[in-house]
């Protein structure tokens, strides 16, 4: 087949997928209640999410405070004192199942 027939069918393909998922997504706002709707249970979403990190992280760090579990390591203690903000599920439980489950 010829080169630029196949970059032909690629792009159409290319375009018709994004048509699909663009329909897809206004289909399911519409069906959700609307955009703001759709932001705020979003929203909620990440607020939830951020509610529940704060917890394991408050639960280290006073556990570490009082002696319940061993002091952690220089790099820890940087990650959870400075960047807080931007810890991940998976450190998060990585770090929980080291110190508690010991």
């Amino acid at each position: 087949m010829n080169l630029k027939k196949l970059k032909l069918i690629r792009k159409v393909l290319i375009t018709a997928t994004t048509l699909k998922k663009s329909f897809v997504i206004r289909k399911e706002t519409r069906r959700r209640g609307g955009t703001s709707a759709r932001a705020e249970a979003r929203d909620a979403r990440f607020k939830a999410i951020k509610k529940e990190k704060y917890k394991i992280i408050e639960d280290l760090v006073r556990s570490w405070g009082l002696g319940e579990i061993h002091p952690p390591s220089q790099e820890e203690k940087e990650h959870f004192f400075l960047y807080y903000h931007y810890l991940t599920w998976d450190y998060l439980i990585k770090i929980k199942k080291k110190y508690w489950n010991r």
